[in-house]
């Protein structure tokens, strides 16, 4: 009896996911208009305000798995900048010299 109510389960779990999601139909073509509105709005999208938090996941040192974060524009900026100093740091420090190729 169990062995029948699991195998009824892992079908309708493979049949949900072989199901395909309903196509999108045709559009009627875009006016100028209407064009230069999605453009506009696709801008305001790729630059989000300094005060919206945005959430993204990030991959976690040592883990399988993913860490949300959720943060401002700002703070996520100020976040890139300070790793970005950090690596030039690491890479370039200040006290090292150089010694040319020749000698």
């Amino acid at each position: 009896m169990n062995t029948l109510i699991a195998g009824c389960v892992a079908a309708l779990a493979i049949a949900g996911c072989a199901t395909r999601p309903p196509e999108k139909t045709a559009t009627a073509p875009q006016t100028a208009a209407a064009k230069s509105q999605t453009a506009a709005a696709d801008s305001q999208k790729s630059a989000p305000a300094p005060d919206k938090v945005v959430c993204h996941e990030e991959a976690v040192t040592g883990s399988r798995f993913s860490q949300r974060v959720c943060e401002t524009q700002a703070q996520k900026e100020a976040r890139e900048r300070n790793t970005q100093a950090v690596k030039d740091t690491m890479t370039h420090p200040r006290g090292a010299q150089t010694v040319p190729n020749g000698g």
